[in-house]
């Protein structure tokens, strides 16, 4: 018996419901996207999935592994806040004043299993 579309793509879901149980449907679309595309400017993703520049940092710093110490750590009153380590945010060597993002290890590795779990 095939699987249809639906059971596939809840497979899917599935293995970023094991990264995190209760991950934000925006952050969802930020990780296919950056996925997708392997490396991509915050302003080109702010595009793409028309988001707020606060919304996309809020939604890209929890995919991303940050700490209290960190400078872009959203974070108030000097909480710790570390993040699920998919996406890496990084000045592009040729403008540092363009902010790219792209996979960590982990997040090829979530990208993988969810291509397998399409593919099933």
């Amino acid at each position: 018996m095939s699987k249809t579309g639906l059971q596939r793509f809840r497979n899917a879901m599935n293995v970023l419901n094991e990264v995190y149980a209760e991950i934000p449907i925006q952050q969802i679309l930020i990780f296919l996207e950056v996925a997708e595309c392997g490396e991509i400017s915050m302003t080109e993703l702010r595009k793409r999935l028309n988001m707020s520049p606060s919304s996309l940092t809020r939604n890209t710093l929890a995919l991303s592994y940050y700490s209290a110490d960190h400078p872009e750590n959203p974070c108030v009153g000097g909480g710790r806040m570390i993040g699920h380590n998919l996406i890496e945010r990084r000045s592009d060597i040729n403008n540092r004043r363009t902010l790219m993002v792209f996979l960590t290890p982990k997040g090829i590795e979530v990208r993988n299993k969810i291509e397998a779990a399409l593919s099933i």
